[in-house]
Order: structure tokens, then sequence, then C-alpha cells
């Protein structure tokens, strides 16, 4: 069996990347589903270093597609 990734691997790395790319300068909304590797509290940690700026969202238990439909019945 090959080896799962987790945050360290994957999440984490992948955030850096994007914030040495472009600073966060406004108010940053950070939506996903609520696996794992999202409400793991070291990635946790690092979007609360940004000092309020970012803020974790995440899709209620159970509903798949929650923030997609939403978005769409914005744009009606």
């Amino acid at each position: 069996m090959g080896k799962t990734l987790g945050t360290t691997e994957t999440i984490i790395p992948a955030w850096k990347m994007a914030v040495r790319s472009k600073d966060i300068t406004d108010r940053l909304i950070f939506h996903s589903d609520r696996g794992s590797q999202y409400s793991n509290y070291e990635f946790t940690d690092i979007l609360k270093e940004h000092n309020g700026t970012v803020v974790q969202s995440m899709s209620r238990k159970g509903i798949a597609g929650t923030m997609q439909w939403r978005n769409l019945s914005l744009r009606a």
C-alpha cells in the first residue's frame, strides 16, 4: 500500500506557496469541505497567524457543494 499524504505534505505547502506569491492585504475567506486536512490544528493555527485577516469557512456537515450552490444563487 502507498503512503497517504497528510496535511503537512499537501495542504500546508500549498497554502505557504499561495501566500508567498500573493500577499493577503484584504480580508480573505478560506472555504473548504470538512476534511481532516483542513480542520487539523496545525493548519488552522497557520490561518490564525494572519491575525483575523483570514477567516476559515467550512461546508455544513453532509451537504456537499454548499458554497458552490450559494454562489450560483447569488448570480441569479
